[in-house]
């Protein structure tokens, strides 16, 4: 830790020839200081301003027009100075604000995956030294993978509307199925990796009764549909399903 501000330093005297105040002495960092006694906890005790951004939803779906809440906030421990307060949005400055606790609502819509990054930038005196806080957060528009159990055979046509919607990028997921004389469908974004495993609920690996092929998948209902390679893992025969079921890319 460095002091930044001193009204006297390293004195011969523990005397201020100025004032006659009695200074006292510490050695920060291997450095001895001599200063007031109020300047030093000043010095030693100052709390830091932070920042910070939370954004909601964190992921929706390509084609959707979504309002995301952007919320910037600051703790201003012992800070006093605050210069500038500015919301981005990659580059783009969006707006400034004046508060301490401040929401933005923005809008997007992303015909492809896509990648929004906001940043809170807090210009602060920061006891003596200008210092910009940096805060940021990412929003993710994604295909969504699809999930269904029913007795009907779907294809890329149908499969959209039939699915349960999850808005999240790959990773392991646990579905609760429920149904007799139905076919398990789970679908997702061809550029992801193939399933290593789809356990049952005795911990049984049964993959192998999954069949996958390559399907165009339809949207429906959106802002702008489109129009997908998915990869679709559909149970082979028409079964009865009863539990959770862990359907997973990563052992």
């Amino acid at each position: 830790m460095a002091i930044v501000k001193k009204t006297i330093e390293q004195l011969p005297q523990n005397e201020s020839p100025l004032t006659g105040e009695t200074l006292f002495e510490v050695s920060i960092d291997g450095v001895s200081y001599k200063d007031s006694l109020a300047n030093i906890q000043n010095y030693l005790f100052f709390v830091p301003a932070k920042a910070y951004i939370t954004t909601t939803p964190t992921y929706f779906s390509v084609g959707k027009s979504t309002s995301i809440a952007v919320r910037c906030t600051i703790d201003p421990g012992d800070e006093t100075t605050f210069n500038s307060r500015e919301l981005y949005k990659g580059t783009n400055l969006l707006t400034t604000y004046s508060t301490l606790d401040f929401t933005y609502n923005d809008t997007l819509l992303n015909t492809t995956p896509t990648t929004t990054q906001y940043r809170n930038l807090v210009d602060v005196n920061n006891n003596g030294v200008d210092t910009t806080l940096v805060a940021s957060n990412s929003v993710y528009s994604v295909y969504p993978m699809l999930w269904a159990t029913t007795s009907n055979v779907l294809d890329g046509s149908t499969l959209y509307v039939a699915s349960t919607k999850i808005l999240r990028p790959k990773e392991n997921t646990t579905l609760t199925l429920s149904g007799s004389g139905v076919y398990s469908y789970f679908a997702y974004d061809s550029s992801y990796p193939d399933l290593l495993a789809v356990l049952d609920p005795n911990g049984f690996n049964i993959i192998s009764g999954y069949a996958k092929t390559l399907v165009n998948v339809v949207s429906s209902g959106l802002d702008s549909n489109w129009t997908k390679e998915y990869k679709m893992y559909k149970f082979n025969t028409i079964s009865e399903f009863n539990g959770q079921y862990k359907f997973l890319f990563t052992l």
